[in-house]
């Protein structure tokens, strides 16, 4: 990297070389994007097989550029931050940390657009396994989890310590383990399987206290964000 040089153009095949380029090296040198070219190639070819619309087909396709943009910018940007600032600045972490974020958005959203592509075409060539599912409205669900998520990463900005995956207040692995605990309350008719799934959020609770991750405070603000936010959009979006 040190000898490069930028490479005077002179027309468009020489500028669509060194694109071509730039896409080849970030291929080589970035895992994550060689992951979201597999992916890519399985997003595509799982389409043609259910049989997308054309309409389907340019939103997974929109979903996916989003997704080599964001993680190609996000590459340039390490780069010129490691080649023109001191690494231990705090201004260079956070273009760094702002770029990565850019790339869990598209990958968050790309993940939602196929979900909505796809859920309901494999659900029919599946009966068994969605059988008992099917009368459920998973948007709503889905969308409830993703709200969770948001508000918890949202309320870590105020706190002064953790980071958005490891402590800070409130805890997101309580808050979307009791999210989804209320979610099957909402649809099951059996109490044991209602206790269970509580049951089940209250040991993920437990476990990230035994770690020293978070206190039973941020353990409880948690799962209280899950329980509210799921139980309003449960209540606004579902009928009675």
């Amino acid at each position: 990297m040190d000898d490069w040089k930028p490479q005077q153009t002179s027309g468009f095949i020489e500028s669509a070389n060194n694109a071509i380029l730039g896409i080849i090296l970030s291929f080589k040198s970035e895992r994550n994007l060689r992951i979201h070219f597999l992916t890519a190639i399985f997003v595509l070819l799982l389409a043609l097989r259910l049989g997308v619309t054309r309409v389907e087909l340019v939103l997974l396709l929109l979903a996916i550029t989003f997704v080599f943009l964001a993680e190609m910018l996000n590459t340039t940007i390490e780069i010129l931050t490691n080649t023109f600032v001191d690494e231990k600045h705090p201004t260079a972490k956070l273009a760094k940390d702002v770029a990565a974020g850019s790339v869990l958005i598209a990958v968050i959203g790309a993940t939602f657009v196929g979900y909505l592509v796809f859920f309901d075409r494999i659900r029919t060539q599946t009966p068994f396994i969605f059988h008992q599912i099917k009368s459920i409205p998973a948007q709503v669900c889905a969308v409830a989890l993703i709200l969770v998520f948001i508000t918890t990463i949202i309320l870590k900005t105020f706190g002064s310590h953790g980071t958005p995956l490891r402590g800070g207040m409130p805890s997101g692995h309580a808050a979307l383990a009791f999210a989804t605990a209320t979610i099957i309350f909402w649809f099951a008719n059996d109490l044991l399987i209602v206790s269970a799934a509580y049951l089940l959020a209250g040991m993920v609770a437990q476990s990230r206290v035994e770690t020293r991750t978070h206190t039973w405070v941020e353990i409880a603000s948690g799962a209280l964000v899950g329980v509210l936010v799921t139980l309003a959009m449960l209540k606004a979006f579902m009928p009675s």
